[in-house]
């Protein structure tokens, strides 16, 4: 038989009954949004998920704003921490970052299939491997100070275009994935709960995403993790 646990605010209550729960939420006693998890997997979910159907949990399904629909996924986010990431990036000059952006746009294609993150960072890279290439072939002559022809002058434009475009591309890129996962724990998953059961929903300055994307997005992810795996979001 399933059994209900609600969490209010870190105080714990039940296990309950289907039969309890349908009882106390006709009383009162229990709201539909409160944090509840099913046979203590402490996987904590709005109750009304989880009594709507019967007593099981079922995928829930949301339109946003891409238009695709989102559904419910078992899927941990990446949890390596945003320091050690920053550690990584500035050992391999910028590297670390680059690569992890594709890993952190792997899952967030789960969340949101429609999620295009992950093609858009391959432009970007392809943008930032143009622009080093057209860079390389001209640095001599920059760094001599001599002047350029017309065909360098080309390759230079080239590579600031590409750079432009690199920067571009990465911006839009993560404000993607911010978009998706703000989607998926609002109306999937919601993310944290207030002491009268509402779902706070995941909110992502968009400031810190401009000036540090990865950094910052990690920083959630990790979060997310943990509260995944402990019922506990701090």
């Amino acid at each position: 038989m399933n059994t209900y646990t609600i969490n209010r605010g870190g105080r714990i209550l039940g296990p309950y009954t289907l039969q309890e729960v349908q009882r106390y939420l006709m009383e009162g006693r229990l709201g539909r949004n409160e944090a509840a998890c099913l046979n203590g997997d402490q996987h904590w979910v709005p109750l009304r998920q989880l009594t709507e159907t019967g007593g099981s949990e079922p995928p829930v399904d949301a339109t946003g704003g891409s238009g695709g629909k989102v559904e419910k996924v078992n899927s941990d986010p990446p949890s390596l921490h945003w320091g050690l990431l920053l550690l990584l990036s500035f050992v391999s000059a910028g590297i670390a970052s680059i690569i992890w952006g594709f890993v952190q746009a792997a899952w967030v294609r789960k969340l949101d299939r429609q999620s295009r993150a992950g093609m858009l960072l391959g432009f970007s890279a392809a943008c930032l491997a143009g622009a080093t290439l057209f860079y390389a072939g001209l640095e001599d002559d920059l760094k001599a100070g001599r002047a350029i022809d017309s065909d360098q002058a080309f390759a230079l434009g080239l590579a600031s275009m590409c750079m432009i475009g690199w920067g571009v591309l990465t911006v839009v890129a993560f404000f993607s994935m911010r978009s998706s996962m703000e989607r998926y724990y609002r109306e999937v998953e919601p993310l944290g709960f207030s002491l009268q059961g509402q779902p706070y929903g995941l909110r992502l300055s968009g400031v810190m995403t401009f000036f540090f994307n990865v950094y910052y997005l990690q920083f959630h992810m990790s979060r997310i993790a943990r509260w995944k795996a402990t019922g506990v979001l701090d």
